[in-house]
C-alpha cells in the first residue's frame, strides 16, 4: 500500500469491511442505519461539496461505522475504529493490519479533525480511503 504523507487537519482510522454495496444509502442501510438518517447523511454530503468518499455515523449502542468509497467505485460498509485515530495514513494502516483477520478486508479512512468526536459521528466526513 502506498500513501501520501497525510492531509493537514485530518485524522486517519482503520475500517473493517462488513459488506460492499452499489450506493452509499444501501451501505448505510446494511449497517442498520435508519433509512431517514441514511438519506440525510447522503444529502448532507451533496451539500458539503459532493465529493465525499467517506460517511461516518454511530448506530444504536454507540458503535461507530463508516461508509467508504472503494477504488472499484462501490461503497464499503465498515466498522470504524475511531479509538484508533492516527495522524498519518501509514500509522492507521499498521493498526488496520493488526485488526484484520483471515479473509477480511479493510480500508484506512480519514476525516477532518474539526468533527465532534465525543458527540455524534453522524456528520459528513470529507475524506479519502485507501484499500
Amino acid at each position: 500500500m502506498q500513501f501520501s504523507p497525510g492531509l493537514p487537519g485530518h485524522v486517519y482510522f482503520p475500517a473493517i469491511v462488513r459488506v460492499e454495496c452499489d450506493s452509499p444509502i444501501d451501505a448505510l442501510l446494511a449497517l442498520r442505519v435508519p433509512r431517514d438518517e441514511a438519506m440525510d447523511l447522503v444529502a448532507a454530503s451533496w451539500i458539503e461539496g459532493g465529493t465525499s468518499c467517506c460517511l461516518v455515523t454511530t448506530i444504536d449502542g454507540g458503535r461507530p461505522v463508516v461508509v467508504v468509497r472503494t477504488p472499484d467505485e462501490r461503497w464499503a460498509a465498515c466498522n470504524a475504529f475511531l479509538g484508533e485515530l492516527c495522524v498519518t495514513p501509514q500509522e492507521a494502516a499498521r493498526r488496520l493490519d493488526k485488526l484484520l483477520r483471515r479473509r477480511r478486508r479493510g480500508y484506512v479512512a480519514c476525516m477532518p479533525t474539526g468533527h465532534d468526536r465525543q458527540g455524534s459521528y453522524a456528520r459528513l466526513a470529507e475524506g479519502c480511503s485507501h484499500g
